[in-house]
């Protein structure tokens, strides 16, 4: 499920499903988007008129808005680590893997030597433990026990 969840009406229902159909020992894979990342990518609303992006990258800092706040801006849900994991565990997946994927930056605008300068930036990120972190998505692999 690569950047699905955000976006059901259930996600504990989604996650039953998902485990109903998996065989036992079955793994999946979720991504969604991370509550770390610097950008909002799926747009905000405001008075309820999508605003989709500053930049071509997202919505700066809008992740970062307490739960409470966001939750009536945001067009689609986005994730901790741990929120993640306790959905999957809530299920009764046990997690095999969980790591963070830095953005791909195939949106963003702007000169192609500052877009080199940012990807070598989060190549470094990437091997920092808790820089690492604030990638755009969390990824969970997890088996149907």
């Amino acid at each position: 499920m690569i950047m699905v969840i955000e976006h059901v009406n259930s996600e504990d229902g989604c996650l039953s499903e998902c485990y109903r159909i998996l065989r036992p020992q079955g793994t999946i894979l979720i991504t969604a988007p991370n509550r770390f990342y610097f950008f909002e990518t799926h747009g905000m609303k405001v008075l309820r008129t999508p605003i989709e992006n500053v930049f071509g990258v997202g919505i700066p800092f809008l992740s970062w808005v307490p739960t409470v706040f966001r939750r009536k801006l945001e067009c689609a849900r986005i994730y901790s680590q741990k929120e993640l994991v306790f959905l999957l565990r809530r299920q009764g997946f046990s997690i095999l893997l969980i790591d963070h994927m830095m953005p791909p930056l195939d949106l963003l605008k702007g000169s192609k030597t500052m877009k080199d300068s940012i990807r070598r930036l989060l190549k470094i990120m990437e091997k920092v433990p808790f820089l690492n972190h604030m990638g755009a998505s969390v990824m969970l692999v997890a088996k149907r026990t």
